[in-house]
Formats: structure tokens, sequence, C-alpha cells
């Protein structure tokens, strides 16, 4: 029987298409999240199994089909996924955390040899339809050649791809696997363009806007900057052409003010300097220079937000979300107000109550604040 709270919660668990009886067991949690991190989306949950319900039904083994159906009872979806590991505490009561991830065997666990010819757009949307997702979402690029999987299992192939994946002199690309099964692949460096999908503040909320329960306020800069933002150095060998040298990037900023004091910036006259694999023709014109941007781009969404709210949301991976913040006691709030990219999203549950987390990003703030930020 389902777990249901009117017009609050209603949350279902089968497996192998045997409901698991909440009406005699206790749920602790359920987690599902998915994040432009992680290979693919992730669901977490911790029950107590007082009827001995999955161990008679011998459901604890590897690849157990789990569909979880989350929601209000208006508002909820189905998802699949596979059983990939449990703890248990042992007691008259047992209780488990079971670990699943989306039911995408072929992407999770196989490999592949054959070369891919295309752009990364088109080998990554070949690849997604051969791995059984439902859809896919991409961005013309222009990087056509041989891609070798060297026997690497998909979902890295799949990353590799992407790093060095190439639209243009500014374009970031990044790639993330919804709960509903689309693969998406984006590039983010114009997301401010992109339509906004949702809308939430702090304070009285009205219309489409959604109010967040909690959030805060990330600065992750300093190591990227360090890393990076300074300007590292990436060196291409070559044996058919000149070397090449990579110092500087083409940068489309998304906020007023980027996490980094130029005063700094101006001072470090050497950062990192790293070598590519020597070129021997057969990747292209811009593979090497496409993984360099890639990183470089990417490693300035450093001040990142995250909101809890109640509601549904209709933002996913790598969609844009406008959010605003506006506190009278604190001087300053709405510099974090605008547009940000959606880089994780969680489905929690716990004590009866449904909630959403997105994790958000973007380069800075979008108002002055010192003037030693650029």
């Amino acid at each position: 029987m389902a777990y249901a709270l009117k017009n609050r919660l209603f949350l279902s668990l089968l497996f192998n298409g045997k409901e698991f009886p909440f009406e005699a067991n206790a749920l602790d949690f359920v987690h599902l999240s998915s994040s432009v991190r992680a290979a693919l989306p992730i669901l977490t949950f911790k029950i107590t199994d007082v009827t001995k319900f999955l161990t008679r039904n011998n459901f604890l083994v590897d690849g157990t089909l789990i569909t979880v159906t989350a929601g209000k009872e208006q508002q909820k979806t189905a998802y699949n996924f596979r059983l990939f590991s449990f703890t248990e505490i042992p007691s008259n009561s047992p209780q488990y955390k079971v670990h699943a991830y989306l039911d995408l065997p072929l992407y999770w666990s196989s490999s592949l040899s054959e070369p891919q010819k295309g752009t990364s757009n088109e080998v990554l949307k070949a690849l997604a339809s051969r791995c059984g997702f439902q859809a896919y979402s991409g961005t013309n690029t222009s990087d056509s050649q041989v891609w070798l999987p060297q026997n690497l299992p998909i979902r890295e192939f799949v990353r590799r791809i992407q790093q060095h994946g190439w639209a243009n002199d500014s374009s970031c690309m990044k790639s993330g696997v919804t709960l509903a099964k689309e693969f998406r692949y984006r590039n983010v460096s114009d997301f401010a363009a992109f339509p906004v999908k949702d809308f939430f503040a702090t304070g009285k909320v009205s219309g489409q806007t959604k109010p967040m329960v909690d959030y805060t306020i990330e600065n992750r800069a300093g190591f990227f900057n360090v890393s990076t933002g300074y300007g590292e150095e990436r060196i291409v060998q070559s044996v058919i052409d000149a070397d090449e040298s990579y110092r500087s990037v083409q940068l489309q900023k998304n906020s007023s003010k980027l996490m980094m004091n130029s005063e700094l910036k101006g001072t470090v006259e050497r950062n990192k300097v790293g070598y590519t694999p020597i070129d021997v023709g057969n990747t292209h014109p811009n593979y090497e220079r496409a993984g360099y941007q890639n990183r470089r781009l990417g490693n300035l969404f450093t001040l990142h937000f995250d909101l809890l709210t109640g509601e549904f949301s209709e933002a996913d991976l790598l969609d844009v979300v406008n959010i605003e913040v506006e506190l009278p006691d604190v001087k300053g709030s709405r510099q974090y107000s605008g547009k940000y990219l959606v880089m994780s999203k969680v489905l929690y549950i716990k004590g009866g109550n449904y909630y959403e987390k997105l994790e958000l990003a973007r380069h800075g703030i979008n108002e002055a604040r010192e003037k030693t930020q650029s």
C-alpha cells in the first residue's frame, strides 16, 4: 500500500513490480538526486522492514527493479531504478539503506569499442538512443571527427566527448541526465539567453513564483581561481603543425561581477602549465582547445545558490531559473537575485513532507560590492 497524506504527499515503492507495504512498516527518508557531476541520477532510501518483505521475497539482490512514485496526489511521477547496494542494520525489525541507479544499465555498465563518427552532438544523440534514453536535448557543435571509445564504459566515453565538445570560440559544453531519462547537452556560456523555466522568491509570492523554504549562498571561487582562473596555460604539441599555447578564453559574463579579485589576477604572472598528448591529426581542429576552454569557463561558475522549496519545480538540469532575494534588514541582498543555471536537483521526502532542492550556479553577483572585483 502506498504512503499517502492527503494534499501533502504520495509515495510508493515497488520491487520487481510488487508494492512495499508501508501500512505495516516505517519510512525514514527517500532521496532522488541528479547532477551534472554524476553519470546517472541516484536513488537512496532508508526503511524499516518489520514484515521482512524484502528478505522473504529475495529483493535485496543486484539489479532488482525499484519503481518509485513520488509527489503529491495531483502531481506524482514514477521513476525506475536498479538496486546497486544496500546496508542492513540487523534487529528484530531490520533497517535497510538502499542505493540504486536510474534504470539505464547499458549506459551504466557496458563498454564500447566501435569508433563513432560525427560531431559531439551527433555522437551523443546516437549513444543516448543506443542506451535507451527516453529523450535527447542537444545543441549543434562544430567538432566532427572519429571519436575512439577505447573500450571505455559508455558513461566515461560520453564524459570525454563532452569535455572536448566545441561550438564556438566562447562555448562551454555541459551535459547531464534527468530523472525523466533525458540526456541534455548544452552550451552554457550563453545560458542567460535561455528561457526561464521557473521563478523563486523570498517572502510573499504570487502567480507562477514559488516560495523558498530556505537557501544558502556560497562563493567557491578560491580553489578554482588558483587552479585555472588566474591564467592556466596549456601547450599543444603536434607532429603535423606548429606547437600552440592556450593562455586565455573568451568569456560571456552572466553576471555583472565575477567572483575574482582583479588585483590578485594581475599580480599572477605565471599560473599552472600543462601539456597535451602529441597531436597526430586524428582529432577535430579545436579538440585540445575545447578541453582547455570547457574546463576554464566551467570553473568560473563559482557563485552557488542552493534553495529548498516544498513545491514542484518546472526546472531540471541545465535549465535556467530566476531568483528574487530582497531582505529589508540585509544590505546588498538583491545582488544575489537574477538568473542561475541548475547544476543539481534533489527530490527529498522525510517526515511526511515533500521537498525539492536545487543547486544553482553562475559567475557572480549582479551589483558592485568591492572595487577589486571584475
